[in-house]
C-alpha cells in the first residue's frame, strides 16, 4: 500500500499539485523503478504542467514563487534554509 502526505503548511490552493507530485514520484520510484532523485526530478517536471493547466495565471505565478522556494530541496517538502 501507499500512503501520502501532504504537510499542513502547503497552502490550501496548492495541496491538490503536491499530492499529484507525491503520487506521480511513487509511481515513478515503485512501478517504473527510478531512483528517487530520477523519479523527483521528472515528478517535479509533471507537477509544473500539471499546475500550467489547472491554475489561473496569477494562481501560477504565486505557485512558482512559493515552490521556488524548494527548488534545490533533497524533496519536496524541505524549504531551502
Amino acid at each position: 500500500s501507499l500512503s501520502v502526505w501532504v504537510h499542513k503548511s502547503v497552502p490550501e490552493k496548492f495541496k491538490e499539485i503536491v499530492a499529484y507530485h507525491e503520487f506521480i514520484e511513487a509511481e515513478l520510484m515503485h512501478v517504473e523503478g527510478l531512483d528517487l532523485h530520477q523519479a523527483h526530478a521528472l515528478a517535479v517536471q509533471y507537477e509544473r504542467e500539471y499546475a500550467r493547466r489547472h491554475l489561473s495565471l496569477l494562481h501560477q505565478m504565486v505557485y512558482s514563487n512559493w515552490r521556488n522556494q524548494f527548488q534545490d530541496a533533497a524533496y519536496f517538502g524541505k524549504a531551502r534554509t
